[in-house]
């Protein structure tokens, strides 16, 4: 069964595409997260930093569009 996705203010139906993750599923997306933080928290804090400011650069060039 489908997961939707609903619009909280209009009620609109945004998106019906999701489907429930199996346990296995949830599983291995979990242990991908961990090995991925794991990497993470070794990287030099520059480094994190550097990324960091990057994602904020994209966000503030897309603020409009994903604001809408």
């Amino acid at each position: 069964m489908p997961i939707t996705t609903i619009n909280p203010t209009t009620g609109e139906e945004l998106r019906t595409e999701w489907e429930k993750l199996t346990a296995n599923e949830i599983d291995a997306k979990l242990a991908k997260s961990d090995e991925a933080f794991r990497a993470h928290r070794r990287t030099p804090f520059a480094e994190r930093a550097a990324k960091m400011r990057a994602a904020a650069d994209i966000l503030a060039d897309e603020k409009e569009r994903l604001g809408r």
